[in-house]
């Protein structure tokens, strides 16, 4: 499956990576790599994430070792949209406008 980022997903990834980084060097390339090790398992297997309440056709899958949730949605044609990297703690459902 192809798996693409809306570009404010895109956004919220440069934003958090260069938080971490500020605060250690490598913290930030480990972010990074949690993203990208999340987005494998959701491209291997999307329908094993589970749906976010209140928006049926959003699926959410957890960073490992960072408190941030992919968001993502199935669309035709074999494709991922990616619709936020959201954190977990910090304004809750700031992104369903998103998946309108």
């Amino acid at each position: 499956m192809k798996v693409r980022f809306r570009r404010e997903a895109a956004a919220e990834v440069r934003e958090a990576r260069k938080w971490y980084a500020e605060r250690d060097s490598e913290l930030g390339d480990r972010f990074v790599a949690a993203v990208d090790v999340c987005v494998e398992r959701v491209a291997a297997r999307p329908l094993a994430f589970s749906g976010v309440p209140r928006v049926p056709s959003v699926r959410r899958a957890q960073l490992r070792r960072f408190p941030f949730s992919l968001l993502f949605r199935l669309l035709a044609g074999d494709v991922i949209e990616v619709l936020a990297v959201a954190h977990m703690r910090r304004r809750p459902g700031y992104w369903r406008r998103r998946a309108r």
